[in-house]
């Protein structure tokens, strides 16, 4: 029995690897939940902490604990001490974990999550049971991109799950709803799917990643992107607006804290910093 839940993981990856592909659209992201957390980043640490949220969630999810479990291991023992270059300020053990964790296999069902989360508060508060490693990991993105634009440029998005993305009925400004992966030289795979995409706001993390390899990108789904399409419409390429707009901010503390103080400032900041991204999508 023992050898039989060793092996089953590996089971799963290879039945995995050759189901029939999905094919996701790209628009607005409506339905996706996106929170860049501005101006409630102490709140949010205290709340989580407060509330054990990652504890609680990682026993409601056991392949998140164990994908917990096994970043948290890599980091302390590989990852941590081996980083080249200066930790920004506040970046601590759970923004390192974080990354390491996206980078393995739960980054699939946490993606999945996220592009339905956001359809309202509701179902945010009680369907999504990632909400601390979105926060880690946003926060982990933000951190890294010093909160600025650092154009990356030629990105390869390449997706190693079976699934493909097409811009939804002409799109021509997009959302991509979540966390997107991408690679700064050519695919791994020539087989895969893949489009080029420029980003403001990604961050390399191969020296976080479990594949330290790849060149390994994360592009957070909250940046706003304009679409090119190519000849007779048979692929297409994203470029980043410069602009990034969220459906959420600070969602998590919504009456646990502060809630009128809070939400009443941090939504106007919200709504000045989404307007110029706002106009974009509406405009096309």
């Amino acid at each position: 029995m023992e050898i039989l839940v060793r092996i089953y993981p590996i089971v799963f990856v290879l039945f995995f690897s050759v189901a029939a592909q999905v094919l996701y659209t790209l628009d607005r992201a409506d339905e996706a939940f996106n929170d860049q957390y501005v101006g409630c980043k102490k709140a949010m640490d205290r709340s989580l902490a407060s509330n054990n949220v990652l504890a609680n969630e990682r026993r409601r999810n056991k392949v998140f604990s164990r994908a917990w479990d096994e970043a948290e291991l890599i980091w302390h023992q590989q990852k941590k001490n081996q980083i080249t270059y200066e930790l920004p300020e506040g970046f601590e053990d759970h923004h390192g974990i974080a990354l390491v964790a996206y980078s393995g296999f739960i980054s699939k069902s946490f993606n999945d999550e996220l592009r339905t989360a956001g359809r309202s508060y509701d179902h945010y508060i009680e369907n999504f049971h990632f909400k601390s490693l979105h926060y880690y990991l946003t926060t982990a993105v933000q951190l890294l991109s010093y909160h600025s634009c650092r154009k990356n440029q030629h990105l390869i998005h390449e997706d190693l799950h079976g699934a493909t993305y097409w811009p939804s009925n002409e799109s021509r400004i997009i959302r991509v709803g979540q966390f997107l992966t991408a690679f700064e030289d050519e695919p791994i795979y020539e087989t895969n799917e893949t489009f080029s995409l420029t980003s403001c706001f990604a961050v390399n993390i191969q020296e976080f990643s479990q594949f330290p390899d790849e060149k390994i990108v994360v592009v957070p789904g909250f940046e706003v992107f304009q679409v090119t399409y190519g000849k007779d419409h048979s692929n297409f390429s994203l470029s980043t607006t410069g602009k990034n707009c969220s459906n959420f901010n600070c969602a998590y503390l919504r009456g646990l804290v502060g809630g009128a103080s809070i939400s009443r400032n941090v939504f106007f900041l919200m709504a000045w910093w989404c307007l110029p991204a706002i106009h974009l999508i509406f405009i096309f």
